[in-house]
């Protein structure tokens, strides 16, 4: 028996776009201080999109922030 369609889709990603590339950049090692020069915006930017993430995705660090957002197929 075949999986039905509702079982194949997933939750749609509280995140934004930016949100999703910032996650991205961390997970393959680019420092919060990296992208800041990179986007042309202040650290501060980058950690306050950071604390949104975070709540967003109820998680305590960027790791498990990660782990959520990769367990759900938003990255």
């Amino acid at each position: 028996m075949g999986k039905s369609a509702a079982a194949t889709v997933t939750q749609p990603s509280p995140l934004s776009p930016r949100e999703r590339q910032l996650l991205s950049a961390l997970a393959e090692g680019s420092t919060r201080a990296e992208l800041a020069v990179e986007w042309g915006i202040s650290v501060g930017t980058i950690h306050n999109h950071i604390r949104v993430i975070h709540a967003k995705l109820a998680a305590r660090t960027t790791e498990q922030a990660l782990a959520s957002a990769l367990r759900k197929g938003w990255l």
